[in-house]
């Protein structure tokens, strides 16, 4: 019987996010009789460890500060020797830029993970997306989450596209479309049962661009009968709470702060908000559709792809209050359009985004990776 192949995943940690949820929900659902797994974490673990089931994976910190480290390369070579490693995965520019350069050292086969750039790489610059080419160039493999992402990574960086793969997140299906005592989630939320419930889950930092959702809703000439739920803590939350006051609907909006009872959240939602500056492919949005939402979105990154417009949800242009202010009040007042698109996104979600589904196309890939592999040095 042949021995596992052993996937190293490198992040900077399993702090709440989608890329560390997406890391989590493969790791818990690959083939341990093909795989085994561990997670490098070059800063800390994160919340999201705990969402590891026992027995799947080897949790490893390396416990880098903020700043450059010249021997943090070091550490990963010997970390991976001593793990006896197949294959290393990187997840997006901050471990790749160590991860990758450790592991070529060692003759390892790298698969390079892209979920989404941030708005400096997408702003210019130079500096770093010369960087992000040559860790395109040096990985045996590069995957994206989104189509989108995949043209980005093609046609900026000069990558063939066979060697550029899209791998969709998965979901938990039934995790997310359990039914929930939904009046008692309202009641502790203090949602009376006639509001109309927009709501979010989400970091909340500048990307995330949830300011618009309230100056949104500030334009709604039926905003008396709107309850805004965003679920999530981060960086934003006074600043927004501060910007639903001076807009007049203080009374509107509820922040929850961190949460790990998603499936409760989004069973009190009518429809689900992602007004996002830049995006990848967001796991917010597919719980979403599990849940039976149907889904209003920016036109960025892998939202499109993920929301058909006016089957599942709505797609606004970016950046526009205006626009997103028309496609809320589409819903508010159409609540049979409102749960007929909900339906077909639940339908979709299940038909297309299974954790089966992408597991088994992650193992394929890597199984392709090991039989290409070329034979490692342990330092």
């Amino acid at each position: 019987m042949k021995k596992p192949i052993h996937i190293i995943h490198l992040l900077p940690s399993l702090d709440i996010g989608g890329m560390e949820n997406g890391v989590v929900n493969l790791v818990n659902t690959i083939d341990l009789t093909q795989f085994s797994t561990s997670i490098c974490c070059l800063n800390f673990a994160g919340a999201m460890a705990d969402r590891i089931s026992p027995g799947r994976a080897r949790i490893v910190t390396l416990g880098q500060k903020s700043g450059r480290s010249y021997t943090l390369p070091l550490k990963m070579m010997a970390l991976f020797s001593r793990l006896k490693a197949d294959i290393i995965h990187t997840h997006n520019y901050y471990s790749g830029i160590y991860g990758i350069p450790a592991a070529k050292m060692l003759r390892i086969p790298v698969v390079h993970g892209e979920h989404g750039f941030d708005c400096s790489h997408e702003s210019g610059e130079i500096d770093n997306k010369k960087k992000e080419k040559l860790l395109c160039r040096l990985a045996d493999h590069i995957l994206c989450v989104s189509p989108s992402l995949k043209d980005v990574i093609c046609n900026n960086f000069k990558i063939k596209s066979e060697k550029v793969s899209v791998i969709t997140n998965g979901v938990d299906f039934e995790k997310y479309a359990s039914c929930t005592d939904t009046k008692n989630v309202r009641k502790k939320l203090g949602i009376d049962d006639d509001k109309i419930v927009i709501g979010s889950v989400g970091r909340l930092n500048h990307i995330k661009n949830y300011t618009l959702l309230i100056n949104a809703v500030a334009l709604l000439s039926a905003k008396e009968r709107v309850a805004v739920l965003l679920v999530g803590d981060g960086p934003e939350r006074e600043r927004l709470h501060a910007s639903a006051k001076d807009s007049g609907i203080a009374d509107n909006l509820i922040i929850t702060g961190a949460r790990t009872d998603i499936p409760d959240m989004l069973s009190v939602m009518d429809f689900f908000v992602l007004p996002s500056l830049l995006e990848g492919m967001s796991n917010s949005i597919l719980e979403a559709m599990c849940a039976g939402l149907p889904v209003v979105a920016s036109n960025v990154g892998g939202n499109p792809e993920l929301v058909r417009h006016g089957q599942t949800g709505l797609i606004f242009e970016s950046g526009s209050a205006e626009a997103l202010k028309e496609k809320i009040e589409t819903l508010i007042f159409d609540s049979p359009r409102r749960i007929s698109m909900g339906r077909n996104a639940r339908e979709a979600a299940k038909k297309h985004y299974s954790l089966q589904a992408m597991a088994g196309k992650y193992e394929t890939l890597y199984r392709h990776i090991q039989e290409k592999r070329v034979v490692r040095v342990d330092a």
